[in-house]
């Protein structure tokens, strides 16, 4: 993740800055799929 990106994700409520739950859980969700090891099956072609 860039610094630029990461930076865009911090906010400032009452003079703290913070990173909200919902941008901490949509890149932890990201990493687990680029980790992940599973294959999805392809579709069948339909030869009509």
């Amino acid at each position: 993740m860039h610094l630029q990106s990461i930076q865009n994700k911090i906010y400032k409520v009452r003079g703290q800055k913070v990173i909200l739950d919902f941008d901490l859980a949509t890149r932890k969700i990201q990493l687990l799929i680029n980790d992940s090891k599973i294959e999805f099956p392809q579709p069948k072609k339909n030869n009509a």
